[in-house]
């Protein structure tokens, strides 16, 4: 069996080996992020948005796209990806107007991963981004409460968080100490932040060399914690995410 080169990101195995199980696994890594941006922004069903998907890891295959990236990267990976989704939407929902369709060009050709992608877009694509990061914090922490049979951890942080409701209403539904809820939920919120950072530092190493890692991970850390600011904090984010 062969195994990855560690001393690789994930996308530079995909580039410099052509590994297929890498490939497979970055295309998991962002195809919900993807369909999920591709929908808002050409405001298409799901089925539409993964058509997208599709067109947009063929292009980025078929145009060589990481593998320029790579050699020099003129903007940030997200930049790149937010680009090349945009490019495949347009000319997906301009291609459903029959009038204007004859003088489109194919969107391989108005690929342009040093174009500049409006700020709007930009942040619809981070916006999208954090939600499922929160998403998958969330669920991974309630695994792992769980396994280690301290699921009312989780069931206070979810009463809290998602139901908004007090901590005596709690107490009395889980049978807990008002005092209990109160550290459980202190306890629940820590993990959760630090399972968000893990979560940045991992998507960040999956295309980011060793030696930049920190930067990186920094400014998409600083990235995140705009967002969840602009929506109300950590707890409103959460509550919205995992509607």
């Amino acid at each position: 069996m062969a195994f990855p080169d560690t001393r690789f990101t994930l996308i530079q195995r995909v580039v410099v080996t052509g590994d297929a199980a890498s490939w497979e696994r970055f295309v998991a890594t962002y195809w919900r992020a993807t369909c999920r941006f591709a929908m808002q922004l050409g405001n298409l069903q799901m089925t539409d948005a993964e058509d997208v998907a599709s067109k947009v890891f063929e292009t980025l295959h078929r145009k060589s796209l990481l593998q320029s990236w790579l050699s020099a990267p003129n903007a940030r990976f997200k930049t790149l990806l937010c680009t090349v989704i945009r490019n495949v939407v347009w000319n997906s929902v301009r291609s459903r107007d029959t009038t204007a369709k004859r003088s489109i060009q194919p969107f391989e050709q108005d690929v342009d991963p040093s174009a500049v992608v409006p700020q709007k877009e930009l942040n619809l694509f981070y916006d999208v981004w954090a939600e499922e990061l929160l998403t998958a914090a969330v669920n991974s922490l309630m695994a792992d409460y769980h396994r280690e049979g301290k699921g009312d951890y989780f069931r206070v942080l979810h009463a809290r968080i998602c139901e908004d409701l007090p901590v005596k209403d709690i107490a009395a539904d889980l049978g807990l100490k008002t005092t209990d809820v109160d550290n459980y939920f202190r306890h629940a919120r820590q993990r959760l932040t630090e399972r968000l950072e893990l979560l940045v530092r991992k998507d960040a190493a999956s295309y980011t060399e060793l030696a930049d890692l920190d930067d990186e991970f920094t400014h998409e850390w600083h990235r995140l914690a705009d967002i969840l600011k602009q929506q109300g904090g950590l707890e409103a984010a959460v509550r919205k995410a995992m509607k």
